[in-house]
Formats: C-alpha cells, sequence, structure tokens
C-alpha cells in the first residue's frame, strides 16, 4: 500500500509539472521489474531519472536521505509519503529490490559507495563514466619522449612560432608554449582559456609543430581531424584555423598539411539517427593521429565517451575550450571536472623537457606530488582582447571568483567605455534595436547584410518568459515594423534573421547557423535564405526547403556559445530562476568583442553571480582513487 501511495505521489507530480512523466514511468517500471518494490525504490527511480535530465550524472543519496522531496517547488504541498528514508535504510531498500546493483552489475541502477555518502547512477551513465575513466587514466601518461620527440626540431620551432626575434624572455611563463610542448609530450592535452587568450592561435602552431615532428621521425603524412560539438562552432573553428595559418605559419608545406574543415563531433563519429548509432565505434575506429576538439565545454559525458572509444590508441585528442562556460546541455560536465585538478606545477620529467626545448623562458615549477592529469593540463591566462582597461575583462574576472558585491559595484560606478548598464527594459531595448539592426538592411549585397547583422546580438537568459527569445523576437519585430524597417506581413520578410534549430546534412545547414531572408537578385528578387558557409562563400536556400528554425534578433546565451558579436545586449529575467548562475552571466558576458550592455535589476544578477553551477558526477573522485595506488 504504501509502495502504491508513492507512485500516486509520483504522478500527481507528474501531472502538475513538478517533473517529468518520463521520470514517473521510469520509476513505474522499476516497481515492476523489482522483487522487492518499495516507496524508497520509486524515489529514487524517480530523482536518477530527473537529475540525469538536469544534468547530473549521479545523486547523491546522502544529500536527499531524511528529505521531503521536491517541497517548495512550484508551491507543492508537503506530501509526507515523498519523504526520502535515512541514508542505511535507503541504501538496504534499494539492495534488496532486485534492480539495484554495485559497478560491474547488469542493473538499471548502480550505488557506488563515495565515503560516508553513497552515489545513484543510472547504469547507462554509470558505465559512461567508467569507460571515459579508462580512458583518461590511459592517456594521462606521456609518451616515450626519447623515441618520440627530435628535441632540436622542437626547440628550433618553439623559437621560430614564439620568439622569432631572439629577444630573451624571463620575467614571465609563456602558456601558449607550455600547451605546444604538453600537446607534444602527451596523447592527451587539454588547453584551457577565456575569449582572447589565443587558444586557436595556440593549437594552429601545435599542429604546425606536429606535422614537423612527424616528418622528421617518421616521414609520413600526419593525419589530422578537427570538431566540435555544434554546427556553428566548427564553422568558426574552421574560420579560425584558415586565418590563424595564413598569420603563423610560413611554409607553405606545413599549412598544407593542416586542415581547414571542421565537422561536428556527431558528422565525425558517423551517427545515424535512425539506428540511434555511430559508424564508428571501439570496434571500427577513427582514421587519425590527432584529434583537435574546439569548445569541449559543451560535450556532454555520453558524446565523449562515444569519441573516445572510437580514437585509435595512439591518437592525439586536444581538447580546447573555457572550462568557467556554461557546461553542455546533457548529463555532465567534463571539461570542468577534467580541469578541476589545475595546477601550475608539472612532474620534474615535464620540467626537464621544457628547461631543454625552451631555455630562454621560466618554466612553471616541478613539484614530486603526483595528482591525475598533472601533466596534461594548461590553463592560457594572457587575454590579448581584455586588459586591464576593459570593464568586460574585470567584470568577467569578479564573476569568475563570484565577487558579486564587487561586480555590482564596477557596474554601478560606469567608468569603463565598453560596459554598461540599465534597469529601462522597453526604452533602452528599444533604442538599442533602433541603433543596431538597421544598418544591416541598407546593403545590397547579402554577405555584407549577413555581416553586418552578425556583429551584434541580444541575449536572453532563457527562451519561454515574458522576457525570452520568443517574446523579445517579438518586440524586437514591432519596434523595427513601427519604424519602418522591416514588414511582417509574411512570415519569410526581406531582412528577417532566422537561425537553424536542426540539423540538416543534405542542405549543409545545421544546429546553429544564422541565416537572413533577403531578396535575389540572381533569381528575379525571389526570396531566399542566405547563409555563408565554413569556407566563407554565399549559399542561397529557398524558405521552403529550410528545416526547422525561428527568428533570431535575440537569442538565448546557451545557444551563443561558440560566437562572438561586438555589440552584446544581456538581458536578463525580471524574477529568480535556478538557470541563472555565475557561469550563465560569464558566457553571455564574454560573448562581446567591444562592448556589452547589462539590462537587470541589480539584486538579482548579485545573487544569480553568487550561485554556481554544482552537476554531480563521480568523475574526479573516480579519476583521483584509481589514480593514486599507482603511485604507491
Amino acid at each position: 500500500m504504501a509502495t502504491n501511495n508513492t507512485l500516486d505521489a509520483l504522478k500527481n507530480l507528474a501531472q502538475q509539472g513538478v517533473i517529468h512523466f518520463i521520470d514517473f514511468y521510469f520509476a513505474e517500471l522499476l516497481q515492476r521489474l523489482a522483487s522487492a518494490p518499495s516507496g524508497p525504490l520509486l524515489m529514487a527511480g524517480c530523482l536518477a531519472s530527473r537529475q540525469s535530465a538536469s544534468g547530473d550524472v549521479c545523486i547523491s543519496l546522502e544529500h536527499y536521505a531524511s528529505q521531503l522531496l521536491f517541497e517548495g517547488e512550484k508551491d507543492l504541498q508537503a506530501d509526507e509519503t515523498l519523504r526520502a528514508p535515512p541514508l542505511v535504510q535507503w541504501v538496504d531498500r534499494l539492495k534488496k529490490s532486485g534492480v539495484v546493483g554495485s559497478p560491474g552489475d547488469l542493473q538499471p541502477l548502480i550505488l557506488v559507495p563515495d565515503g560516508k555518502d553513497v552515489k545513484l547512477y543510472l547504469h547507462k551513465l554509470w558505465l559512461y563514466e567508467k569507460e571515459l575513466c579508462d580512458y583518461l587514466l590511459r592517456q594521462m601518461r606521456p609518451i616515450d619522449l626519447k623515441k618520440r620527440v627530435d628535441y632540436p626540431a622542437l626547440t628550433a620551432a618553439l623559437q621560430r612560432y614564439f620568439n622569432p626575434s631572439g629577444t630573451a624572455q624571463h620575467d614571465a611563463t609563456d602558456w601558449q608554449q607550455i600547451a605546444c610542448v604538453l600537446a607534444v609530450a602527451n596523447h592527451l592535452c587539454v588547453i584551457s582559456g577565456g575569449p582572447g587568450t589565443g587558444k586557436t592561435t595556440t593549437v594552429t602552431k601545435i599542429l604546425a609543430i606536429l606535422v614537423e615532428q612527424h616528418q622528421a621521425l617518421a616521414g609520413s603524412e600526419l593525419r589530422i581531424g578537427l570538431a566540435a560539438p555544434t554546427g556553428k562552432a566548427a564553422a568558426r573553428l574552421s574560420e579560425s584555423i584558415k586565418a590563424a595559418k595564413l598569420s603563423v605559419i610560413e611554409t607553405e608545406a606545413v599549412r598544407a598539411m593542416i586542415p581547414e574543415k571542421s565537422h561536428t563531433l556527431h558528422r565525425l563519429l558517423g551517427y545515424n539517427r535512425d539506428r540511434a548509432s555511430y559508424y564508428y565505434h571501439a570496434e571500427n575506429r577513427l582514421h587519425l593521429d590527432v584529434l583537435i576538439v574546439d569548445e569541449a565545454s559543451m560535450v556532454d559525458l555520453a558524446l565523449l565517451r562515444h569519441l573516445v572509444c572510437a580514437l585509435p590508441t595512439q591518437c592525439r585528442l586536444i581538447l580546447l575550450g573555457d572550462k568557467d562556460q556554461l557546461a553542455s546541455v546533457e548529463a555532465g560536465s567534463v571539461l570542468a571536472d577534467i580541469c578541476s585538478f589545475g595546477t601550475a606545477a608539472y612532474s620534474g620529467e615535464i620540467v626537464q623537457l621544457f628547461r631543454q626545448v625552451m631555455p630562454r623562458f621560466a618554466p612553471p615549477q616541478s613539484t614530486a606530488r603526483q595528482i591525475p592529469l598533472q601533466d596534461n593540463l594548461c590553463f592560457l591566462q594572457k587575454s590579448y582582447r581584455f586588459d586591464e582597461h576593459s570593464g568586460i575583462g574585470l567584470l568577467a574576472q569578479h564573476i569568475n571568483h563570484g565577487q558579486a558585491k564587487e561586480a555590482i559595484a564596477l557596474l554601478q560606478k560606469g567608468n569603463f567605455p565598453d560596459l554598461s548598464w540599465s534597469t529601462d527594459t522597453s526604452d533602452y531595448l528599444s533604442q538599442w534595436v533602433l541603433n543596431h539592426y538597421s544598418d544591416y538592411r541598407t546593403t545590397q549585397d547579402p554577405q555584407e547584410a549577413l555581416r553586418r547583422f552578425n556583429q551584434q546580438r541580444v541575449l536572453c537568459a532563457m527562451r519561454e518568459t515574458p522576457l525570452g527569445t520568443l517574446k523579445i523576437n517579438r518586440f524586437i519585430e514591432s519596434v523595427l515594423t513601427r519604424h519602418g524597417h522591416i514588414s511582417t506581413e509574411s512570415t519569410f520578410y526581406p531582412g528577417r534573421p532566422i537561425m537553424i534549430t536542426r540539423n540538416n546534412y543534405q542542405l549543409q545547414l545545421f544546429n546553429g547557423d544564422i541565416g537572413l531572408i533577403l531578396a535575389d537578385k540572381e533569381d528575379n528578387n525571389r526570396l531566399k535564405a542566405f547563409f555563408v558557409d565554413a569556407k566563407g562563400d554565399l549559399r542561397r536556400v529557398s524558405p521552403a526547403r529550410l528545416p526547422e528554425h525561428e527568428t533570431v534578433y535575440a537569442m538565448t546565451i546557451h545557444k551563443s556559445q561558440g560566437s562572438e558579436f561586438n555589440q552584446v545586449l544581456i538581458l536578463m529575467p525580471h524574477r529568480d530562476s535556478p538557470i541563472l548562475t555565475r557561469e550563465l552571466i560569464y558566457t553571455g558576458l564574454t560573448r562581446a568583442r567591444h562592448h556589452c550592455v547589462v539590462i537587470s535589476d541589480l539584486s538579482l544578477l548579485q545573487w544569480a553571480i553568487s550561485r554556481q553551477v554544482q552537476r554531480k558526477s563521480g568523475l574526479t573522485g573516480n579519476l583521483r582513487s584509481r589514480f593514486e595506488p599507482q603511485q604507491a
């Protein structure tokens, strides 16, 4: 009877929208499969399902033990039926259920002891985390430096790419150069840095050095892959690599060996939507020697696990990203978990390599203390975009450090030309729109119109709220219509900006691609959707053939990841929400190159900066526990 009461209570929550029906149905399935069904099992299954959809890889049973679940959500009345049992009793009931196992068991749910706590996983996520951990433990060991590093060639390359003038620099560590050496010395290299720290320039130099090393030692062609989690990020990586090759690599032969075409990770792995499977996997691996993955903060646990399983054993994997940005939409915050081991001290062996190949620069200190991924991480620290006079740069630092009061004080002072703040949503937004969304309509060249339009963007925290993208896009359309800049009598009106929301490989249009509806002079002024591809070429698509899309004067901060704009207006909601975190504010702020406006109540903004995303996973603990015995 108690079990049925719990099931009824969960069904009631699903009907009220507190949980999703899939969470309820999963709990119900566990009840039917269990040899010893119980209310605690139903609660555990529902929580595991719900939190995985919220980004958690696992749940902490200690956190929920003896608590009244879902209390306070959507003004929910307290229901004692949904009070979780004490931890020891809860774990005991789960173990006796017949559907909850230990690591290695084939059961829907997996229990993993963690000190005084016990973590509960969906089996799939436990397996993905374990396999990713296995990969990291294998790949974190350095390669055989004596056999696979040409020291004279590496020294000469570093001198050529980083210090061509020969001027000694002893006062600071060159972290870009450190990243290059780590990439040569390891199968796995993780490079994190904020906007403007030169991640793409650094990785282009890395690829050039790896090509030269490979030629010197193997005499064969180096197979290089470029990838990113979204079509938009892949296109930006292609553009950045193409530009960086011209600016930093002098040898045409080396340039020719570095590809410019980048793929989405799903495309790289050959994802088949109908079969929900990948062409490349552990039994059919990718033909690569080096793989660069940009915007790694957006890569979820499942996708990264699929990727590493498909990589050849000797393939170098280089992850680029910003650990302080928003995590992936799906479960996991893998880049942040990996970077949590960050240290400015490396092992004696790696520091000795630094001293051999770049004697002009002060290397970071060595340490005898061994920690996971110690020699695989590099944090680029110098911003070439935001200096000490930049309000955007200073505000980003305050946000990352959780210094909410200092951040608010900086906005209130208004001392920086690249940063503004207001609480006036309607009038300020209207004027900003008229100032920034009129210029792109004055040119007859579609490519130039796209370039002008993509110099600015309104960024919203959410989609379906009074200040979410759906309503703000309609508001912006009304402002532009009222002042005669557009006419919205038809769905596809001239000047309408659109964003693709579903990949279409046949048309080579991907989620996040931005286009403009304009008259096509080459086709009797018929309306077409114009896009610029990764090569910089203009593409025309009939509106009738477009995949799913939406108007995009405004977009969510989540959707803006991987983009940069000269001018950004961040529009915060009037009410608090768990989605408002320092990572969200930081990500939105750092999309701006030259100027950012924040429209927000300062007390709400302060609260958001004080709140940090806390995704539950066992990756760091698993790495640490399995790494330490190797050091004994």
